[in-house]
Order: structure tokens, then C-alpha cells, then sequence
């Protein structure tokens, strides 16, 4: 067990499962625990990493099994007069409206478009495009 210098406050365990990396970060200062499990990594110009990310803080979370999202999930929902982007990790990015960019995040660089009362995307600052649909006010990548 190594903390690598992370914070004082948590410690970060790593293990190979036969080909699985696991990593596990406890934190008793926060009370939580994350785990990540590697299912997939590519190599090459376009290398793609898929795995599954538990937390302990968002354990009524059902997606995966309890408390488990897979790295590729983000939930797009309107509250509030903005809309929240929530990513696997439990993070959220709000979308405040701004009278000259629409919804927008600075940290992301992201805008929210609006297409139909069921469709939506979100571009961000490379002309990247990710899809939502829904007959709900929350509303799950389709691209």
C-alpha cells in the first residue's frame, strides 16, 4: 500500500487480478471509497480505456450493479433554469444559461444545444458532439 503523494488523507491501493488493474482509494478523511476496475484498454492514435468506477458516495446509484458506472456514462438532466452534466465518477457540471453562449460550461468548455423537446447535445471546444435523448427531463448519451 502507497500513497504515492496524493493527499495525506487517503490511501491509494493498486493490484493486478491476473490481467485487471484494480485501484482502490480509501479516504477516511471524506469517508468514501472509490474503485476503479480496468475491462478494456487499446493502444495506437486513438487508444480507448474502458472501466468500471465504483463510489462509496454515490452507492444508490443502480447502473452497473450498486454503486458502480461504467467510465463512458454522463447524465444530462435540466434543473434548476440550467442543465447538470453528471459524469461516471459522480461530478457535476453545471450549465448556467448565458444571454450570448446559450448553456454553457467554462471549466468544460461545453454548450448545451437543444434540437427537440426530447433531443439534445452537447459540443464541446474541438467540435466534439455527444447525443442525448429521453422522454424524461434526464437524459443519456446515444453517440
Amino acid at each position: 500500500m502507497s500513497n504515492n503523494g496524493l493527499k495525506n488523507k487517503s490511501e491509494l491501493i493498486r493490484k493486478n487480478v491476473g490481467n485487471t488493474d484494480i485501484i482502490c482509494n480509501l479516504s477516511k478523511f471524506y469517508g468514501n471509497v472509490s474503485l476503479k476496475i480496468n475491462l478494456l484498454q487499446t493502444i495506437g492514435a486513438n487508444k480507448a480505456d474502458f472501466f468500471l468506477f465504483y463510489n462509496e458516495y454515490n452507492s444508490n446509484n443502480i447502473g452497473f450493479g450498486t454503486g458502480f458506472t461504467c467510465n463512458l456514462y454522463q447524465k444530462l438532466a435540466y434543473e434548476n433554469n440550467q442543465f447538470v452534466m453528471t459524469t461516471f465518477d459522480g461530478l457535476n457540471y453545471e450549465f448556467p444559461y448565458d444571454t450570448t453562449r446559450g448553456y454553457y460550461n467554462e471549466e468544460l468548455n461545453q454548450k448545451v444545444f437543444r434540437t427537440s423537446p426530447e433531443f439534445y447535445y452537447i459540443k464541446d471546444g474541438f467540435g466534439n458532439k455527444y447525443d442525448y435523448n429521453s422522454n424524461t427531463s434526464t437524459l443519456y448519451p446515444t453517440s
